[in-house]
């Protein structure tokens, strides 16, 4: 016989999940090619730039709007956000032991939003 596992799903609030940013990001961070990151402090931050969305007695992020949810998945990648890349960096540097934050340090201020990806393609 095979193993069988016994899932439970939530689809009376499949929706509401979908439209909004659960608490998982702030509990137990991102994680990128390896390296986890803690965003507890970016999560509050996210929160404070999009509308609320309500469901089951919380408030969350939104991510109903396309530009929210874009900026969204451009405020937690360090390829954007230089703030989590310079976490990562750290990350790494603790795990091989080499110095490496120094490859972000310098970026650590600049974050793109979907605005800004808009503006630059613009100017060029």
């Amino acid at each position: 016989m095979p193993h069988l596992t016994v899932v439970e799903r939530d689809y009376v609030n499949l929706a509401h999940r979908f439209n909004s940013l659960g608490p998982g990001v702030k509990e137990h961070g991102v994680e990128d090619h390896g390296i986890d990151m803690d965003v507890a402090d970016l999560y509050d931050e996210f929160a404070k730039t999009v509308p609320a969305y309500e469901w089951n007695g919380h408030r969350y992020p939104s991510l109903v709007d396309a530009v929210d949810a874009a900026n969204f998945v451009l405020f937690f990648a360090p390829e954007s956000n230089g703030e989590v890349a310079y976490r990562g960096f750290k990350e790494r540097e603790r795990q091989v032991g080499l110095p490496l934050v120094d490859l972000a340090e310098s970026y650590r201020g600049v974050r793109y939003d979907f605005a800004d990806l808009g503006k630059q393609l613009a100017a060029s």
